[in-house]
């Protein structure tokens, strides 16, 4: 990349624009106050011309310190750089507060709106003056140590002068003595990459600080923000990906030819390439060792480099030629005082410069440079033609307001150059200069063949080779930036992505005193390199183009033999491209000269589409080994499981201990209790963490026994206890704080404000469920929101930091990937997404029939005809599960309903005998009983005693194979029978599963544990089954169809109340927490977002307006308990599956019975089919357990489908009947910022 266009995108960059008062993560679309005078367009045009002015002086200035120095590096000329790099930051900065005082976003001129967004981030510059001075500071220093390198002669020991260009450089390239090689290899990285750790340590720092300030989250984002896409590093990977066929097999191949040069001892058969071996220090192209492994030896090589020699090639005379070939496609020509000031080959002064080949723009449309320490050679010949496209790109723009000179994104500057050099390099432009001899005879076909198989093969050397290359650069930066690469690890995490992506291994062993990627310019220099990935790509995409316009593709000719020299046609059509800068976003750049407005790999693979046949043929003729296996293991299966079985004893002692230390706070909240279970959790995180130490020295994917394999897999992420134990102790208590203000939270009573001391359950739980008064219910919802949720916010923020930090730590990108990490599967969120979007037409007709009741009850005053539901009416307190208002609007009313609350309490039930009920229905089974010590340690109703508890029901299991327990202050109605049966299900799983190993001690998957439960419940909750214990009527009249279909429509809409409504909630739940992880959503944006969600997914909205002040979502136990939600909306599909599979197996499903009238109890052999998939635990990946169960391998809606397709039917034609609207509009409550902005009536966010 240009140095020069280097500095100047990112000070053009750095002047930033925010409107002052504005949220900008809003979708705010009127007007906002501003905090100082509002200036007009036409005073913005005036500014900016103004700004434009001054902006070119103080680049100018800058860029001119900046050649002095890296031409001339002596401290002299490093003061010099530092005060103009100062003072032009300065003036950014001055300039920064000033245009931070337009509102842009209402611009009506195009242009000057894109002048203002591409000026709105400062960058670098909104750091403090000191840390701005610092990192220019460290970034020089960097350089200064990469440019001062030398090394001593492996020749001549004494002689210690050899400095990367063009010595090192030049070794790399001709010598063939390994033991040479890898001494080059070694001494370089000793004396630049190594050197500067500490330094790079503060230069990361300082960028995520700078990052920070611009509302970025690290200096990734800020990097990449330039590419304008949220997708840009997804389409990159999905790039590299189809590309890795055809670098798998050119890698293969030139392994072998390296194997057969220095045999197997320094190269093995179907090992990494040792790195020093490929004629490049960083292993990135491969072009110098071509001499031994062309193809077709015999062939004459397209390399030119020594008839370059022979004819007298200069330095000078190699760029004039460059120029010669832009003039020919009508383009300019270099004006004189490029000639005048360029530095074209080192110096021999004796002076240090920096010589890594850079092109300069001085910002003032007359003066571009390059400084290039030129060899005579073909490769330094490309790179003069690539250099000089970056002026030529700078003279074609050099008409644009400063902010728009640039590349249309940063790919494009660098594939201007490359794009020549695809015709420059060609076998025909080199015989039309003459460095080639003339080609052979038309007729020789077998030979003209076999010269283009020696072509692209020393063009793919260049540039497949480079791609991963290109690729990892960045992405051990962003990872580095991000966090999930630690100063601890920098080394390693690169030769692990060397390893993974280029398929390259050091020639020695490194350790993390080595720091090996800062032996490249680009790292120390703080240069992204993702641009020249990027480049690679279009280029080829570019290239085609400019043949078809030169008319060289006819009859289809070969796009590799293509050359556009001398083709007008093909420099005006790159002309019109290059002239825009970056005045449009890059596809419409792009679109102008290809047709296409994305990145696309089919001009690449077609241009080496004969090399690829080629070298697959080849490869198998030889046999060669396709990809690279990894190092050698460490340590063997045998020691392997003597460890695993130690592991387990120890872990059965602190997982208990830990167990029975949270048993006691969460059933008796003090302060003691608290310590004990803070001591306890810190022991066993630090027993996992010495243990995950040990554990992950093991090569367990290389294992053959595949329980063995699956211990380790499942054992191989630590989870939060990676953290520090600091970290870890804060993450802990930030928990326990939150779950404590969530226990303890109380209100005062609509009725009778002195009454205080209502608790979630039982009282608020019964008021939602009782109430019809929506004054009353708007006073829970309001008060209980204030006195849990609001109050946890600013804890939750530091949770969410400390979670992502704990998962990258477990390598992972974020919090949320290390939760679905369970799920085994990269496609698990687009398949719950696509689940979503199945159900949705059932769940909007269930939303239509229920808003239409409650706009009966509370008039249209209260609930809108077409609108979202406000959340306080649905009869629970996160409008989760609609089941308590069911009694005024029941399909039927005069049908009894299948709520059997009042029949137990006339019963006279207890919570004793609700759990003993549930036991016996698991007995009918066949399956466990409850063990003694259930009955003797559970808790199952909240204690009198006054103690604060925690009263959400919840199983334990305490790791012994003998101790399980459930805590629930059970309340006697219907749904905590459910919940019983539910919570009871847990127990089963652990009682069927306590034989397996401990680390198999779990669901199959989250939503398993959930779904068993549940699906004993879908029995339970049957009419069938009530009648069955005796808790409804016997039915009417066999002969009364009429009645028994009312029956049941009832039946499967109170179901329907529960699960259906349910489902959104489930998924919006996790879905908020994963944007929040992935830092999609953020503090200033937490409650607003929550909302949108709920609108967009649920149907709701709240029924006041609400503000980031209001953090409703800590509402939910789930939330501030750091548990993870999607489970229940697995759970709520598959329970059906398992039903259904269930039912056949009992017989229920006879004769098309229909499934909703299922009920299993005291069938065995469902039981027997039920037992033998809970007995697995997570022995084995989830789709094998319910294959066991279903004989199906995916989750799959149609069962929940079959269950309420009455229901379904009868609600659509109940709503075409009453006319019922469909869906729902936007919501008319705002969300903003602050109350103080609701009193005012601000503009709303939403």
């Amino acid at each position: 990349m240009t140095e020069a266009l280097r500095f100047l995108v990112i000070a053009l960059v750095l002047v930033g624009v925010r409107c002052a008062s504005v949220d900008v993560d809003s979708k705010n679309k009127g007007k906002a106050k501003q905090t100082s005078k509002v200036h007009n367009e036409e005073e913005a045009v005036e500014f900016y011309n103004n700004f434009d002015k001054q902006f070119k002086f103080y680049c100018k200035r800058n860029s001119l310190a900046m050649w002095n120095y890296d031409t001339n590096i002596t401290d002299f000329n490093l003061q010099r750089k530092l005060e103009a790099t100062a003072a032009f930051a300065q003036f950014r900065k001055d300039s920064w507060k000033e245009l931070m005082k337009y509102p842009w976003k209402d611009f009506s001129d195009p242009e000057l709106k894109r002048k203002f967004q591409l000026s709105s981030v400062l960058g670098n510059a909104a750091l403090s003056d000191h840390d701005f001075k610092r990192l220019d500071a460290i970034i020089i220093a960097m350089k200064t140590t990469y440019s001062k390198a030398k090394i001593c002669s492996f020749q001549d020991s004494t002689k210690c002068d050899l400095s990367l260009e063009p010595e090192l450089t030049e070794l790399l390239k001709v010598s063939r003595d390994p033991e040479e090689l890898r001494h080059i290899w070694i001494e370089w990285h000793r004396n630049s990459g190594e050197k500067v750790k500490e330094q790079y340590k503060e230069y990361v720092a300082l960028s995520n600080k700078a990052a920070k300030m611009n509302h970025f989250d690290n200096a990734a984002d800020l990097w990449l923000s330039s590419y304008e896409s949220d997708e840009f590093r997804d389409q990159i990977f999905e790039l590299l990906n189809q590309l890795k066929p055809l670098y798998q097999q050119l890698h293969a191949y030139v392994r072998r030819h390296l194997r057969l040069k220095y045999g197997k001892e320094v190269v093995k058969a179907k090992g990494p390439i040792p790195a020093h071996l490929l004629g490049n220090m960083w292993a990135q192209t491969w072009g110098n060792i071509a001499d031994f492994m062309l193809p077709y030896p015999e062939r004459q090589s397209a390399d030119v480099t020594s008839n370059m020699i022979k004819q007298g090639y200069t330095p000078v005379k190699m760029f004039k030629l460059s120029e010669e070939f832009f003039v020919s496609l009508n383009l300019s020509a270099m004006p004189a005082m490029f000639w005048e000031k360029s530095i074209l080959e080192k110096p021999k002064d004796g002076r240090d410069i920096v010589c890594h080949a850079t092109a300069w723009d001085f910002c003032d449309s007359m003066d571009f440079r390059i400084k290039q320490c030129t060899v005579v050679n073909q490769r330094h010949l490309n790179t003069a033609h690539h250099e000089m496209g970056h002026v030529q790109y700078y003279l074609q723009y050099k008409h644009q307001p400063s902010i728009f000179r640039k590349g249309a994104n940063k790919g494009f500057h660098e594939a201007v150059g490359d794009v020549l050099a695809l015709s420059v390099s060609t076998p025909k432009h080199m015989r039309a200069i003459g460095l080639l001899q003339e080609q052979v005879s038309a007729a020789d076909k077998e030979a003209e063949r076999e010269e283009t198989i020696n072509y692209l093969f020393s063009i793919a050397l260049e540039k497949i080779a480079f791609l991963p290359s290109a690729y990892q650069m960045d992405l051990w930066r962003w990872d580095v930036f991000e966090g999930k690469t630690t100063p601890e690890n920098y080394n390693c995490h690169w030769w692990k992505l060397a390893e993974q992506f280029q398929g390259i291994e050091p020639p020695v062993d490194r350790s993390e005193e080595d720091f090996d990627v800062a032996s490249k310019y680009h790292v120390v220099a703080n240069v992204p390199f993702i641009r020249y990935f990027v480049s690679f790509v279009i280029q080829f995409q570019f290239h085609k183009a400019l043949c078809q316009a030169a008319g060289q593709l006819k009859n289809n000719a070969p796009l590799h033999e293509c050359d556009i020299y001398k083709s007008a046609e093909a420099g005006n059509l790159l002309r019109s491209m290059l002239q825009l800068g970056s005045s449009k976003p890059w596809p419409e750049a792009m679109e102008i000269l290809t047709g296409q407005r994305n990145m696309d790999i089919t001009a690449l693979r077609e241009y080496f589409a004969p090399l690829e046949d080629w070298l697959r043929a080849e490869n198998k003729r030889t046999g060669e080994f396709i990809g690279w296996e990894k190092s050698d293991k460490m340590y063997n299966e045998e020691e392997a499981v003597k460890f695993y079985n130690n592991f387990e004893k120890q872990f059965k002692f602190y997982c208990k201990r830990n167990s029975l230390a949270r048993w006691n706070y969460d059933a008796n909240i003090t302060d003691f209790n608290l310590q004990r279970k803070l001591e306890a959790t810190a022991a066993y995180a630090k027993f996992k963490k010495d243990s995950w130490k040990e554990l992950i020295k093991y090569q367990w994917k290389d294992f053959s026994d595949p329980e063995l394999k699956r211990k380790f897999k499942l054992s191989s992420v630590l989870g939060s206890a990676a953290l520090s134990d600091k970290d870890f102790k804060r993450l802990d208590a930030i928990i326990i704080a939150m779950k404590t203000t969530y226990s303890k939270a109380k209100i005062c009573s609509f009725q009778n404000s002195t009454k205080c001391d209502l608790s979630l359950d039982p009282e608020l739980t019964e008021l939602l469920k009782v109430s019809r008064d929506p004054e009353e219910l708007r006073h829970i919802w309001i008060e209980w929101r204030r006195n849990s949720g609001e109050k946890v916010k600013e804890q939750f923020k530091e949770y969410v930091a400390l979670s992502n930090k704990a998962a990258k730590m477990n390598h992972f990108d974020n919090a949320a990937a290390l939760w679905l990490n369970n799920y085994e599967s990269d496609e698990f969120r687009n398949q719950i997404n696509e689940l979503v979007h199945q159900l949705k037409p059932l769940y909007q007709q269930l939303h239509a029939y229920v808003r239409r009741h409650l706009r009966i009850k509370y008039g249209d005053g209260v609930v809108k005809a077409k609108g979202p539901i406000p959340a306080h009416l649905l009869g629970n307190m996160w409008a989760q599960a609609w089941g308590n208002i069911a009694d005024f609007m029941l399909p039927y009313p005069e049908r009894q309903s299948a709520d059997v609350t009042s029949n137990m309490i006339e019963q006279g039930y207890t919570p004793l005998q609700m759990f003993k009920l549930s036991e016996e229905f698991f007995v009918s089974l066949n399956l466990s009983a409850m063990p003694e010590m259930f009955w003797k340690k559970s808790i199952l109703e909240k204690p009198k005693d006054g103690r604060d508890m925690v009263c959400h029901a919840s199983a334990w299991d305490f790791c012994d194979s003998t101790d399980f327990r459930i805590r629930q202050c059970t309340v006697i109605n219907q749904r905590d029978l459910n919940t019983v049966h539910h919570e009871m299900g847990h127990v089963q799983y652990f009682l069927q599963y306590r034989n397996q190993p401990i680390v198999f001690q779990h669901g199959a998957n989250g939503g398993f544990h959930e779904a068993v439960g549940d699906v004993l419940a879908l029995s339970v909750s049957t009419p069938k089954h009530l009648r069955a214990i005796g808790l409804l009527q016997e039915p009417a009249s066999a002969a009364d169809k009429k009645a028994e279909r009312e029956a049941m429509i009832n039946y499967l809409f109170s179901m329907a109340l529960e699960k259906i409504a349910y489902l959104p909630f489930a998924y919006q739940m996790d879905l908020w927490r994963w944007d929040v992880f992935e830092g999609k959503t953020t503090p200033e944006n937490y409650n607003c977002h929550w909302w949108r969600l709920a609108e967009k997914l649920q149907g709701i909205e709240p029924p006041v307006d609400r503000s980031e002040e209001d953090f409703d979502i800590a509402s939910k136990y789930h939330i501030v308990a750091d548990v993870p939600y999607i489970r229940y909306f697995v759970s709520f599909i598959i329970q059906f599956q398992f039903h259904k599979a269930l039912c056949q197996s009992a017989g229920q499903l006879d004769n098309n019975a229909p499934l909703h009238e299922c009920d299993i109890y005291k069938s065995t052999a469902a039981g027997n089919l039920l037992g033998s998939m809970l007995q697995l635990g997570s022995s084995k990946p989830w789709p094998d357990a319910m294959g066991v169960i279903t004989g199906q391998r995916n989750m799959d809606a149609s069962a929940l489908r079959e269950y309420f397709a009455p229901l379904e039917d009868w609600l659509r034609a109940e709503n075409e009947r009453t006319g019922e609207f469909i869906g729902w509009e936007k919501s008319d409550k705002l969300c903003l910022r602050t109350r103080e902005e609701l009193s005012k009536g601000a503009i709303t966010t939403k």
